[in-house]
């Protein structure tokens, strides 16, 4: 090892040594751009769904933005993420890696429709999202050998699947679709497991890929600088702008955890940040979100949030947050959090809930339902 790895090395160590504090501040210390200002008057609508623990028992949970409980579905094992249908009738619950169960609900009732388990020798890499027709395009993974396979399915039709898209490489994680409803982005880890252990970290291969949703082709694939960067989050903007966020599996290098793409450039760009400050996510960023003209990203393990222009790419804060991870953007009231903590927060106001909110959320405006 040499001088400057060494220097390196003790570095990491003292930031994660601060970040390990967990400190928390009140949602005041949350940067709001002038578009989110002008809404300040509007009230806060919505519904906030994820899935939570209590009592070491698996939930999904719909709550407003007071921390209200509005509905509870029991799950059979640990969820992950969820996907609205676009006529948003149907939504559906993932579970997470290595579980294998997909669970359809009424979004506006949290009556449960349908549960699917999937085929042995299948399992879910906890996302997935609906095309414009309605068909569920869902992350998956070959339990031998963490081959990526993306289920296509005719939720309303018990989860009838239609057909599989696979070829483009190992371990995906999430995937949304671009604006063009062409193309499936796929977010690829590049990494295998065995359960939950990971077993290839010297010749992982991660990507951005771009799929043809008919045909699974690989339209265009993206590789980043260092291939122990684990991409494994998205947001996509209307102008198909897509932010990418990794988790760094090594312990040597201070690297961008965010990057932005469109469809045709040659290189995704890292957001900007100083190694200290790229140091304050310890390796891990979260969840990805866009709003308006923001793009914000989360870190758990930490203990902060994080968010730069879209355009210029330049970082406007880092804020402090116990256990953040859920991100998602909300019409009227910018960005929503939630915390492993059980912490639920947006610009107008952060409640404490009895839920231990998982990694994601899934947020939208009440009144669309």
């Amino acid at each position: 090892m040499n001088i400057k790895q060494i220097a390196t090395m003790d570095r990491r160590k003292f930031v994660k040594g601060v970040t390990g504090l967990g400190l928390s501040v009140p949602l005041g210390c949350f940067s709001l751009s002038t578009a989110q200002a002008s809404n300040s008057e509007q009230p806060s609508s919505g519904r906030v769904f994820s899935c939570a623990q209590l009592a070491q028992r698996h939930h999904l949970i719909c709550s407003d933005l007071q921390g209200q409980t509005l509905f509870n579905i029991p799950l059979p094992a640990r969820g992950h993420g969820m996907t609205l249908a676009p006529n948003n009738e149907i939504a559906v619950v993932f579970a997470r890696r290595p579980g294998q169960f997909m669970l359809s609900f009424d979004p506006a009732t949290g009556q449960s429709i349908n549960q699917y388990q999937m085929p042995s020798g299948r399992h879910c890499f906890g996302h997935g999202c609906f095309d414009n027709s309605g068909l569920l395009y869902a992350s998956q993974g070959f339990t031998q050998d963490s081959a990526g396979v993306i289920g296509v399915y005719d939720v309303a039709n018990n989860f009838k699947e239609v057909r599989t898209l696979t070829g483009f490489g190992i371990g995906p994680h999430e995937i949304l679709f671009h604006p063009d409803q062409q193309h499936l982005i796929v977010a690829v880890g590049g990494i295998q497991t065995h359960g939950r252990d990971k077993v290839n970290l010297a010749t992982m291969a991660p990507s951005l890929v771009y799929l043809d949703k008919q045909t699974g082709a690989v339209v265009q694939s993206i590789s980043l600088p260092d291939h122990l960067l684990s991409i494994r989050h998205l947001a996509v903007d209307e102008q198909g702008l897509v932010a990418l966020a990794c988790q760094y599996q090594g312990d040597e290098a201070i690297n961008p955890l965010l990057y932005t793409h469109q469809l045709g450039q040659t290189d995704a760009m890292a957001v900007a940040g100083e190694e200290e400050e790229w140091l304050r996510f310890n390796d891990y960023l979260g969840s990805v979100a866009i709003y308006q003209d923001q793009i914000i990203a989360t870190s758990p393990r930490g203990n902060c949030f994080a968010i730069w222009h879209k355009a210029t790419r330049e970082l406007i804060s880092i804020t402090p947050l116990t256990d953040v991870c859920g991100a998602a953007p909300l019409t009227a009231n910018g960005f929503v959090l939630t915390t492993g903590q059980g912490k639920l927060a947006s610009k107008n106001s952060a409640v404490n809930t009895q839920w231990a909110w998982d990694n994601h959320l899934m947020a939208t405006d009440a009144l669309n339902l």
